[in-house]
């Protein structure tokens, strides 16, 4: 990899992309900026952490655009995530960065409808071969912040009642996460899996106790996201990251959320639920209009739980398949 490196070296600028300093943050967070809206892996916190789990980020900028090199040392395969397309010519540059990795075929990761739609019609046009557009998500769902602060009618009836009971009660009370409690909120992320994440990757939970060092280790919490444990009786029943987008603060976030919910488990009832208005609250509080929680995804329960909060959009998402 790094012969393959300096070699893209002599024609672009390129250099690693590692920890959560000012100026990766900026550069990443400028991929986006031209983005209608935000889709959920949009994000320096997504990119630093979560994609960078087991993977080597680089950064490559040239006259006409930039990307990111995400380079799987595994399998020794790498592929592009939403390339920045200034001109046309960038994507040229795109095929000739493949052709140095010497790969048949390669990716761009993550793309937004609205990235499809300006060019699809180009990448067509220069890699000519066969090209494939793959549904990353077909539903990102958009909540009402305004809708889910106010909580009226039947519909959210159950809602109001865990709010009141664990929220504003002050039984689930949060803290944010730092080197002191840790430990704490991996558990929390350890016993859900345990519990209810049974039917995920079976890395998923390494990929987020990652997510979560990471940013513990950045000391940006309360600063650019929240990263929060939701405790009863000083015991850890729940965690949440959520955060205003830094493209678009209309759209707040929710990144990762856990709660144990069954008494069989330790948990209590109505804690996800209760930790999901108190994430709702707070974006709201800081001026958000709109939450992104991700992909539905296929698990009836999971899509059960996000839709009863009625969400008002679904965003997609794609990745491309291109033979070279």
């Amino acid at each position: 990899m790094n012969k393959i490196i300096a070699e893209i070296k002599s024609k672009y600028q390129v250099r690693p992309l590692i920890g959560l300093d000012e100026k990766n943050r900026g550069e990443i967070t400028s991929l986006y900026k031209k983005e209608p809206v935000p889709i959920f892996e949009h994000n320096f916190i997504h990119v630093m952490t979560y994609l960078r789990f087991g993977k080597e980020l680089f950064l490559v900028k040239g006259d006409n655009g930039s990307a990111i090199i995400v380079y799987d040392p595994e399998s020794k395969t790498y592929s592009f995530f939403t390339p920045q397309i200034l001109n046309s010519k960038f994507l040229l540059d795109l095929a000739r960065i493949a052709s140095i990795f010497s790969q048949k075929n390669f990716q761009i990761l993550n793309v937004s409808k609205s990235w499809k739609d300006d060019y699809l019609l180009s990448l067509k046009k220069c890699f000519r071969k066969e090209l494939q557009v793959i549904n990353r998500s077909q539903g990102e769902a958009i909540y009402d912040l305004r809708l889910l602060n106010e909580l009226k009618g039947k519909d959210f009836s159950m809602l109001r009642y865990r709010r009141n009971k664990l929220l504003e009660k002050k039984r689930l009370v949060f803290h944010l996460v730092n080197r002191d409690n840790l430990e704490k909120a991996i558990r929390v992320v350890r016993k859900w899996n345990e519990v209810q994440g049974i039917k995920y990757a079976k890395n998923k939970e390494e990929k987020e106790i990652f997510v979560i060092q990471e940013l513990v280790k950045s000391n940006l919490n309360n600063k650019l996201f929240n990263l929060e444990m939701g405790t009863i009786n000083n015991q850890g029943l729940s965690l949440v990251l959520y955060f205003i987008h830094p493209n678009n603060d209309n759209y707040g976030q929710i990144y990762l959320l856990k709660g144990i919910n069954r008494k069989g488990d330790g948990g209590e009832d109505g804690v996800s639920d209760a930790t999901y208005l108190y994430a709702f609250r707070k974006m709201y509080e800081k001026g958000a209009l709109f939450c992104n929680d991700g992909e539905l995804g296929c698990e009836e329960g999971t899509r059960k739980h996000k839709l009863g909060f009625k969400p008002i959009e679904f965003f997609q998402s794609f990745d491309i398949n291109i033979n070279l």
